[in-house]
């Protein structure tokens, strides 16, 4: 985002891009850690519900950005807010389940 910061929604957008940026990070790690050849099975599939489920993280973040693009800045209806606050605590969750589940 090279565009002047002027509203909310663009300092909520540009954090989403850094989230999307953190999550391509863990993405590549995933992958590097998957390109191992001494993993057991539970190890194997682990990394890939850790794929998984980053994938679906950078959709749910994709869905934010769009819903924040169609927000009105005067007004908005309230279900609109929610589906996108639903996202966004989606997302949050699918991070924290990753970061614990790597320790």
């Amino acid at each position: 985002m090279t565009e002047k910061v002027t509203s909310l929604n663009d300092v909520i957008e540009l954090a989403i891009e850094k989230t999307k940026e953190r999550v391509q990070k863990n993405h590549l790690v995933i992958k590097t850690l998957e390109a191992r050849t001494n993993l057991t099975t539970r190890e194997k599939f682990a990394l890939h519900d850790c794929q998984e489920m980053l994938h679906d993280t950078m959709e749910e973040l994709d869905e934010v950005i769009g819903f924040l693009k169609a927000y009105p800045t005067k007004k908005g209806n309230l279900r609109h807010v929610h589906d996108m606050i639903t996202y966004m605590s989606t997302t949050i969750t699918n991070q924290v389940k990753y970061i614990n589940s790597s320790k």
